[in-house]
């Protein structure tokens, strides 16, 4: 059978249906490296691909994969993040917060308000200047992209999948509409339309206007899939260790009085200088994770442990520090313990993530936990 021995006493490795679909899930580590390693491609249910649709670049082969991630990088990559994001970034925080009283005197929604303020940076930075009758409809569809996706079948009217193919279908013809209109006139483009518009001008190119609407679809999804639920985390952690929270509120502090008048942009180097503000972020990533799963089919066979892994099956890797096993026993291996030394690897895929829960944790140093 597909499933070794040892893996399958523990519970590690099981079989299960998911998504509509018969798939083996893997906690096992000795598993997920091999599928790391093997020649696989994406696994995506028949659900997934009704929900992103066919053609989407999320659902593609390697290949596409890393066009797509080169493209992204040059957008929210560790350069763009140094001259530009970083202060936009910290304008609309302080915006923000300014003008929600009721945030900084009671009780507020983490996951809401992160949300609100992924989708306002992310509309202006990807799209541009907009309509405010798009950017309302825009809104509106954005309420139906939440985490409970794969509750019932896609097919019945009423249901959270439903609702969100629904909404799939008006958010692409919007932004096809808009894409149009702003290829045509190159007036109020946002940096990441600048950079697929320069891509579609190359002889060649793989990009066109459908593949763009569909990249920055995903795009959007993932972005608020991704940040809310981490900052959300990060509070949790935060709040429950006063002393990290004493720390924090020192350092920006500090670095509040030196900026003395002059509070209406943050530089990289008081940025980089925050370093136990760093600790607590990688702290936070090792903790939490923006892709808790990874699905695959494997394109030959694969023997773990003397035991073989068919080809064409989904596999479904949960990689967690969780499930990896250690040759010796740490103490604080599974305490949220911010100064810990570790190396977090591949940062320069997670920086625009990074420099949200920078922010975030600034916005918490002055907001009683």
């Amino acid at each position: 059978g597909p499933l070794s021995p040892v893996a399958y006493k523990k519970k590690k490795v099981f079989r299960t249906s998911l998504f509509g679909a018969k798939v083996i899930i893997s906690t096992d580590h000795e598993v997920n490296m091999e599928m790391a390693k093997s020649s696989t491609q994406l696994g995506a249910t028949e659900s997934l691909r009704r929900l992103f649709g066919e053609n989407s670049d999320f659902l593609q082969r390697k290949e596409i994969d890393k066009y797509v991630r080169n493209l992204t990088s040059r957008f929210v990559g560790p350069e763009n993040l140094k001259t530009n994001l970083i202060q936009d970034m910290y304008v609309l925080s302080r915006n923000y917060f300014e003008m929600d009283d009721k945030a900084i005197s009671s009780s507020f929604d983490i996951k809401e308000a992160a949300t609100k303020m992924v989708v306002d940076l992310i509309v202006k930075k990807v799209i541009g200047e907009m309509e405010y009758e798009a950017i309302r409809e825009l809104g509106l569809c954005w309420t139906a992209f939440r985490t409970n996706w794969f509750s019932f079948s896609y097919s019945v009217p009423g249901t959270t999948v439903y609702r969100f193919v629904k909404a799939r279908s008006k958010v692409t013809k919007l932004l096809k509409s808009v894409i149009q209109k702003k290829n045509a006139s190159k007036e109020g483009l946002g940096d990441f339309l600048d950079i697929l518009f320069d891509e579609m001008k190359k002889d060649g190119a793989a990009l066109d206007i459908d593949r763009a609407v569909n990249l920055i679809f995903t795009f959007f999804i993932l972005s608020q899939e991704t940040t809310h639920g981490i900052l959300a985390a990060t509070v949790k952690l935060v709040a429950d260790h006063p002393d990290v929270m004493e720390e924090l509120k020192r350092e920006h502090d500090a670095v509040i009085e030196n900026q003395g008048d002059n509070q209406a942009s943050l530089t990289w180097e008081e940025y980089t200088s925050m370093t136990f503000t760093h600790m607590v972020i990688k702290e936070t990533l090792r903790f939490t994770s923006a892709q808790p799963t990874v699905h695959r089919i494997p394109t030959e066979d694969a023997r773990v442990g003397g035991w073989l892994i068919i080809l064409c099956c989904i596999i479904i890797c949960y990689s967690s520090h969780l499930t990896i096993p250690y040759k010796h026993k740490h103490e604080h291996i599974l305490c949220f313990f911010s100064v810990r030394s570790f190396r977090l690897f591949a940062l320069r895929n997670y920086s625009g993530l990074y420099i949200s829960l920078y922010f975030f944790l600034r916005l918490l140093s002055f907001l009683e936990v």
